[in-house]
């Protein structure tokens, strides 16, 4: 009986691990797409959300925000796609994101921050809206730390 316990409990964690991981690939390899270099380490997964820090080489701090926000919409649609075709069981699809950039414009870096809901995430990575619109509908999450 333990080790059935047991090997439940591994093979739910196993699917979960791998949700996880995928999720973190795809967003890591969008955004290296870019030439973005995300890590593991940069991104933060907690029950309020997904937490992701970036670093621009310039000030153009809204381009590296949208490469996030469209990469971590590309994992949510990705999460699904392994669903329907039965790889994993339950999509990992946070409630909110949180976009984190440092920006080197002074000598302790400009950290801004945004954060979008997943609807509004899934409709800019779908295309059914443009990026100006996107940056309208978050204008007032946006704030430095």
């Amino acid at each position: 009986m333990k080790m059935l316990r047991l090997l439940i409990i591994l093979v739910f964690g196993i699917h979960f691990l791998f949700g996880n991981y995928a999720f973190y690939s795809k967003v890591r390899n969008t955004c290296s797409s870019y030439r973005l270099v995300v890590e593991q380490k940069d991104m933060r997964l907690t029950d309020e959300g997904f937490t992701l820090t970036m670093n621009s080489k310039r000030n153009n701090f809204e381009r590296v925000m949208l490469i996030g926000f469209a990469s971590v919409g590309k994992a949510m649609e990705h999460q699904r796609y392994l669903q329907g075709i039965g790889k994993i069981e339950q999509a990992l699809i946070p409630a909110s994101v949180t976009i984190i950039v440092n920006v080197p414009v002074t000598r302790d870096n400009l950290v801004v921050s945004a954060s979008a809901s997943t609807e509004l995430i899934e409709k800019l990575s779908a295309g059914i809206i443009e990026t100006s619109q996107f940056m309208q509908e978050i204008k007032d999450s946006i704030q430095t730390l």
